[in-house]
């Protein structure tokens, strides 16, 4: 039997080979067996040791030195008891080897890699127990690392994927953590921007950007104070609100309330002026006004008030509707945290009645004034 697969190069006593495997088990290579290179002239060398797959140690030196030559290696041509008790040894050991490993390979439920011998070469393969296994219908469960389906459509639904090529379908998106450029990182719970960046939102095309919070603001007392255990948010009731001003403070489920603005006065942003000069008339609704003292109920996040004073929006509804705006509650029996119905007081037109009224009387303490001074230089 010769094994000569491949070809080879002899360098003093050291013989490469190419294409060989010299220590795979089927060759049965082994140290003692002849070597016959067919150069020319030919060349007969003694293996004395089987370094590797490639490398052979031989006996004699080469002279000359041989490159890419074809050969021949005589592995039964010692037909002692002794080469062949060597020969089954051999075989007997590499077989061990193949069985052990393979056992290995078999019987490891654990995720790891096992070392095994094919064809005389030592390796690394995963245990069937690191290998992935294909459920019902020849697919992989997202569980083991697969999309649970065997189609492209299933795979992306399984995976919360987009339904198409493009992401701008996807509904749903889980992620521990992830980084937006090297300054702005979002975690499950924290938007953190760092250095002196902005976080800044933009619109790709000419529409608005519109930030949908849920929930409220929850701000630090201050830059460096604590944080408040209560959240706000603002609410734009718009246009056709109840009440004077639209805009609205909310704190946790509560309606605080509408917040006041200074607005401007510039007699060119109005329209159908129309100057109020029955003086007469504001004296007379000004004089049914009833002053009173009163507290804010506690509702909600609210407390009862401290005292205050001022009028009450039902006692002006009839005698000055024009001060008072909104539709006004029925009675008690209404949500404490959100009383948007009720009655507010249009403070810059009560103003107004009470200039009137004041112009008004003036004129008449003048009228008396010149009356008086009259009956006076006449006695």
């Amino acid at each position: 039997m010769i094994y000569s697969t491949g070809t080879l190069s002899v360098s003093g006593n050291t013989a490469t080979g190419t294409g060989t495997n010299w220590t795979a088990a089927a060759s049965q290579v082994r140290a003692g067996q002849t070597l016959i290179v067919l150069s020319n002239p030919v060349q007969m060398f003694q293996i004395t040791a089987v370094n590797s797959a490639t490398s052979l140690t031989v006996t004699p030196a080469a002279s000359p030195d041989l490159s890419g030559q074809k050969y021949g290696i005589l592995i039964s041509d010692a037909l002692s008891v002794d080469g062949l008790a060597q020969a089954m040894s051999q075989l007997i050991n590499e077989y061990d080897e193949n069985i052990s490993g393979w056992e290995a390979f078999a019987s490891t439920a654990a995720n790891q890699n096992i070392s095994v011998t094919i064809n005389g070469v030592s390796m690394q393969i995963p245990a069937l127990g690191k290998l992935v296994r294909k459920g019902d219908g020849g697919v992989i469960s997202v569980a083991d690392g697969g999309t649970g389906a065997n189609n492209a459509s299933d795979a992306r639904k399984n995976i919360l994927a987009a339904a198409s090529g493009d992401n701008i379908d996807i509904t749903s998106l889980r992620l521990t953590s992830f980084r937006l450029a090297s300054n702005i990182l979002f975690t499950s719970d924290l938007v953190e921007v760092g250095g002196s960046a902005y976080l800044d939102l933009q619109p790709r095309n000419s529409n608005w950007v519109k930030l949908r919070i849920i929930g409220g603001y929850n701000t630090r007392r201050g830059i460096n104070g604590v944080f408040g255990s209560s959240s706000f948010n603002f609410d734009w009731g718009g246009p056709t609100a109840v009440g004077a001003n639209p805009f609205e403070l909310w704190v946790d489920g509560s309606r605080i309330g509408q917040v006041a603005f200074t607005t401007s006065s510039d007699k060119y942003l109005k329209k159908d002026i129309e100057y109020q000069d029955d003086n007469a008339a504001a004296l007379e609704e000004v004089m049914q006004y009833r002053a009173a003292s009163f507290k804010y109920r506690a509702r909600g996040v609210l407390e009862e008030s401290d005292t205050q004073y001022g009028f009450i929006a039902q006692d002006l509804v009839d005698v000055s509707p024009d001060v008072v705006r909104g539709k006004g509650l029925e009675n008690y029996d209404y949500d404490p945290d959100n009383p948007r119905a009720g009655y507010s007081l249009d403070q810059m037109a009560i103003i107004m009645k009470l200039t009137q009224s004041v112009q008004y009387l003036q004129k008449q303490i003048q009228k008396l004034q010149q009356v008086t001074k009259q009956t006076s230089s006449g006695s």
